[in-house]
């Protein structure tokens, strides 16, 4: 099949450079399986129209777009409209309705694959706005629908919705360090500035409201108290980021908690493997691709309860699920990688390799398309 993945919301062009991409993840996995695979990314300020490349046997298209904050609205001529099927990243994006249009018009089948549905703003205001403007449940109501976890599974069921499907997301092997066992921690820990008794706790994520950067820095305190050898390395960057480092330099942790605002996706698994344990706060994680990175290169994932590592974590033996903070900081501190890691590492790779996704959504969009 001649299949294509699209995201509806902006992208950053540099983005696969620090993250691991799900379109291209996903796109790679099809592609291995026999299809012709088009990956699309709508970048807003893209220097020429388009930009296309080749990664292995999948195009890669770069797209100018107009946007409305992160919503992207793509102009339809720049797509190709030999497709069988766009796999569609639409979560609640205003463009989802005019793209299914051109999808029906085209005799293409639009398959919504989504992780989210309403907005997760922290102002109530901003969340009642997004959520009357952009709400595509109307659309996953009608339309075969893919989902990334259970709980959004039930939720659109209790909204009306009834041709769903359940698929996780994934990790992209090709992009993942398979030899990471040959470095000792302690190698790993001389090269990024740490002494060998320093305890690293991990935190990535963007520095936003929901991701809790600010209580990360209240966890550690709590931490660096009881143990002083605990080091907190934050990576992330966004508009709570000053308000971080100031909150580091009032509570007396400098030089004790670092912020890096990048680090390259080629280095991450150096971070994985020194740090004594992995830190998720965000309560409202759709997935969380870098909680499946961190348990691959076998480190103890710490999460508050979300849908994302609720699914994902098997508490007590591959990770461990907080209901609050004062459970997650007793975890925290009595974290064992060295029990768990081992268990952590098989869990993901036998359920969240993209490999093992791709084929379930091949199976779907068959069973669709035999069906119309």
């Amino acid at each position: 099949m001649k299949l294509a993945v699209i995201s509806l919301n902006t992208e950053n062009k540099n983005l696969s450079k620090y993250y691991n991409s799900q379109a291209e993840g996903l796109a790679k996995a099809l592609a291995k399986m026999g299809h012709e695979l088009t990956v699309y990314h709508p970048v807003p300020d893209l220097a020429q129209e388009r930009e296309s490349l080749m990664k292995g046997s999948v195009r890669i298209e770069y797209i100018r777009c107009r946007h409305i904050g992160k919503h992207a609205l793509i102009a339809l001529s720049m797509l190709d409209a030999d497709k069988d099927c766009y796999i569609t990243a639409s979560d609640n994006y205003l463009f989802l309705g005019r793209f299914y249009k051109w999808c029906r018009q085209n005799n293409i089948l639009c398959l919504p694959y989504i992780g989210v549905v309403h907005s997760n703003n922290s102002s109530s205001i901003k969340r009642k706005i997004v959520d009357i403007f952009c709400n595509n449940v109307k659309y996953y109501k009608r339309i075969p629908t893919v989902v990334k976890t259970p709980a959004l599974e039930q939720s659109l069921r209790q909204e009306g919705a009834k041709k769903l499907f359940c698929v996780p997301v994934g990790l992209d092997t090709e992009r993942l360090r398979q030899d990471y066992k040959a470095y000792s921690a302690k190698m790993l820990k001389e090269k990024w500035n740490y002494g060998d008794t320093d305890k690293v706790i991990l935190f990535v994520g963007r520095m936003t409201a929901e991701k809790q950067p600010e209580k990360m820095i209240d966890i550690f305190e709590k931490m660096y108290a009881c143990d002083s050898t605990y080091r907190l390395l934050m990576v992330g960057q966004g508009e709570l980021l000053e308000n971080v480092k100031s909150k580091i330099a009032a509570c007396g942790l400098e030089g004790k908690a670092v912020i890096r605002d990048k680090v390259s996706n080629d280095r991450m698994w150096e971070l994985y493997c020194m740090a004594e344990c992995y830190i998720n706060l965000n309560t409202h994680e759709i997935f969380g691709m870098a909680i499946l990175e961190a348990m691959y290169y076998e480190n103890a994932v710490i999460a508050l309860r979300a849908p994302g590592p609720e699914l994902i974590l098997e508490s007590g033996v591959s990770g461990y699920l907080c209901d609050n903070e004062d459970d997650l900081i007793q975890k925290a501190l009595s974290a064992d990688k060295n029990a768990i890691g081992m268990a952590a590492h098989q869990h993901v790779t036998e359920r969240f390799l993209w490999e093992s996704s791709a084929g379930k959504i091949e199976e779907i969009i068959y069973s669709i398309k035999k069906k119309q």
